[in-house]
């Protein structure tokens, strides 16, 4: 990256974590999780695939997750914003 990237988060006791599994083409990867709970950056390595066993996660429908994103805030009771 030209830039380094900055990742910065607020913990609050009430987030799960977010967990990324990153890997390149070669098929060496890693996982990083970012714990909402407590604070805590993890990084740790995986298992090396094969070449042919890597393939890219299938393409996210974003009408369709926003559309259940949307019902969940609704069923918590929340409200859209209007200005």
């Amino acid at each position: 990256f030209e830039q380094p990237i900055d990742i910065t988060f607020n913990p609050d006791g009430t987030s799960r974590s977010l967990r990324w599994l990153i890997r390149d083409d070669t098929g060496r990867g890693f996982q990083l999780t970012l714990d909402g709970r407590v604070g805590r950056l993890a990084v740790e390595e995986l298992p090396t695939l094969k070449p042919g066993e890597v393939e890219p996660p299938p393409a996210i429908n974003l009408d369709q997750e926003a559309e259940q994103e949307r019902a969940q805030w609704e069923e918590a009771g929340w409200e859209p914003y209007r200005p």
